[in-house]
């Protein structure tokens, strides 16, 4: 589930502590502001975060609720999406306020008012059935059908694989054809997308979105748009440009048209199989080099949940580098690219004499003094 947390500066502390048990619970968390110039471009990416999430998590204190602060900006653009905010919107008290200095959209659902460690209760909060997202919601219904119709084995199956690879149908209807003589298909979702980070300009190898034909899956993924275009037979692309336009870009397996030939298209994302293992930032070391770089060095907890790389096995670790709970990569870069260019890029690796991970942050901004929190985990197979 994808989740926005709204939060003073001053609460920092307690925001962060509920961060990271949404993280472990296996959601995606917008948390950190701080690699975002103010402006504009500001207002654009927090508005687009709200309207790409699940939840809005709205921190309550004296300080989130005083006039001018911009968790009321937050707020409004959640209003935006949402006119009433039941079912989206979870105000959470973390300092004691004055209610009648709350607006009235938040007063118009129940506030969580948590008696114990406020972290813990945010996150059992979600977990209860009437905070469920409508997939999870369908999921469950089509395991419940397979019950009786398949039998007890079988829906135990069912069930399994699909609460480890949520599967979002793709509607005829909003696929639309980008060349009358060419194979490519653009969906713009709305359901689906947001199960994976698109790929960009500079991070072309990051998004986990699986295309499904059928319940087949289609590749090669991460594919050019000319070779999509021009070839087809079953690639795309899940991409994001410099227009902030999110979408897939997509052939079919035989380059029939997705629109009228009978099958059934959908998008997964594997889960991720571990819950994610904080850096500590102490065992975050700068590459010493001759030359600028954007290198770090971590041997730290986390490592052992894959085996790393090697001369013999170069691509073979499944280790995930997360930054304010969001994957950074491309993976298995190399060490001159991750030195010299940066930009999430990362590598897990074994030299022979010490195993340890290579990695540089999203906006080459030093990761032990940037605010935000980075952790490792691994993708399920």
């Amino acid at each position: 589930m994808r989740i926005f947390l709204s939060y003073a500066s001053e609460d920092r502390s307690v925001a962060e502590r509920i961060y990271l048990a949404l993280v472990a619970e296996g959601h995606q968390v917008f948390f950190d502001r701080t690699g975002t110039e103010a402006g504009e471009e500001f207002n654009r990416r927090i508005r687009d975060e709200i309207s790409r999430c699940h939840k809005f998590i709205f921190l309550i204190s004296p300080q989130g609720v005083e006039r001018g602060r911009y968790t009321l900006t937050e707020l409004s653009f959640a209003q935006e999406r949402w006119l009433h905010p039941a079912q989206n919107v979870l105000p959470v008290m973390v300092s004691p306020t004055d209610l009648k200095l709350l607006p009235n959209y938040l007063k118009a659902v129940t506030i969580l008012e948590p008696q114990g460690d406020v972290a813990a209760e945010v996150a059992a909060k979600l977990r209860r059935k009437g905070l469920w997202p409508l997939a999870g919601r369908r999921r469950a219904l089509w395991a419940a059908v397979l019950t009786i119709v398949l039998g007890s084995g079988i829906a135990m199956l069912m069930r399994g694989f699909f609460a480890e690879r949520p599967v979002v149908s793709i509607k005829p209807e909003e696929i639309i054809r980008i060349r009358y003589d060419g194979f490519g298909y653009h969906y713009y979702g709305p359901e689906g997308l947001h199960l994976s980070k698109p790929d960009y300009l500079d991070h072309n190898n990051v998004s986990r979105l699986v295309l499904l034909e059928d319940d087949k899956p289609l590749g090669p993924d991460h594919s050019g748009h000319k070779d999509i275009e021009d070839v087809g037979k079953g690639r795309y692309s899940h991409w994001i440009d410099d227009r902030n336009t999110e979408y897939v870009y997509f052939s079919t397996s035989d380059n029939s048209d997705p629109r009228k030939n009978g099958r059934v298209y959908s998008v997964t994302a594997p889960d991720r199989a571990e819950p994610p293992i904080l850096m500590d930032p102490r065992k975050i070391l700068k590459v010493k080099e001759n030359v600028p770089t954007f290198g770090y060095r971590y041997k730290g907890p986390g490592l052992g949940l894959s085996n790393p790389n090697s001369q013999e096995q170069q691509k073979i670790s499944r280790l995930v580098v997360l930054e304010d709970g969001k994957r950074l990569g491309p993976a298995h870069s190399q060490y001159g690219e991750i030195r010299d260019i940066g930009r999430g890029r990362y590598s897990h690796w074994h030299d022979g004499q010490a195993e340890w991970l290579f990695f540089s942050t999203s906006d080459n901004s030093d990761p032990t003094t940037n605010g935000r929190v980075y952790a490792v985990t691994v993708d399920g197979k």
